[in-house]
């Protein structure tokens, strides 16, 4: 299923890029991950909030009192392991990197 997944992330991630402006520094950091599906296959859900982050991408959600998409730095790689930062946590799964707790489980913190 992460196979399927991470495919329609790259998808979602190289539309983004055409028609709504997604960085290319947040690109290449998605595009590695959307080559190693035996990295994540027990990644589903922050996969899943991942594909629903790029696919609602917009450059200037930040911009209106109603923010109703993702940004940037909803996405972004550098921030803290918490709330959808996503990548961070991917990242780190692929690198074992020490995480604040196992994400494929729920009782994180």
């Amino acid at each position: 299923m992460s196979a399927e997944i991470l495919e329609q992330i790259r998808k979602a991630t190289m539309k983004a890029q055409v028609e709504d402006d997604l960085p290319d520094f947040l690109a290449d950091a998605i595009f590695p991950i959307c080559d190693q599906p035996q990295s994540y296959e027990h990644f589903t859900l922050p996969l899943m909030e991942l594909l629903m982050q790029v696919s609602d991408f917009n450059l200037y959600s930040e911009a209106g009192c109603c923010k109703t998409d993702y940004s940037a730095e909803d996405i972004k790689i550098y921030s803290k392991p918490f709330g959808s930062r996503v990548l961070y946590w991917l990242k780190g799964a692929s690198t074992s990197l020490a995480l604040p707790c196992d994400i494929r489980k729920p009782k994180c913190l």
